[in-house]
C-alpha cells in the first residue's frame, strides 16, 4: 500500500496576528452542495481571528487537529 496523500490547504490572513487584529470576512454558497464547517460562526461574528482549512472529508479531523495544536502553541 502506497503512502496516503492528503491535499490541505491552509489560508493565514493575518499570519500569527489574526486573533490580535481580526479579519472581516463573509460566505457565500454558490450551488449548495458539500458542507463548511464554522459557517455559522462567520456569519454570527463576520471576523475571522483564525486560519482557514480545506481539505476531504477524511482529513477534517486530523486537519483541526493539527490547526488547533499550532494555535496553541503560538499562544503559550
Amino acid at each position: 500500500m502506497g503512502a496516503a496523500i492528503n491535499r490541505t490547504s491552509i489560508i493565514e490572513p493575518r499570519p500569527v496576528a489574526a486573533h490580535l487584529a481580526p479579519c472581516f470576512v463573509g460566505v457565500h454558497v454558490l450551488n449548495g452542495n458539500g458542507d463548511a464547517t464554522g459557517l455559522e460562526w462567520i456569519r454570527e461574528a463576520g471576523l475571522l481571528t483564525t486560519p482557514i482549512a480545506y481539505t476531504n472529508t477524511h482529513s477534517v479531523g486530523v486537519v483541526r487537529d493539527a490547526l488547533v495544536g499550532l494555535l496553541h502553541r503560538l499562544a503559550c
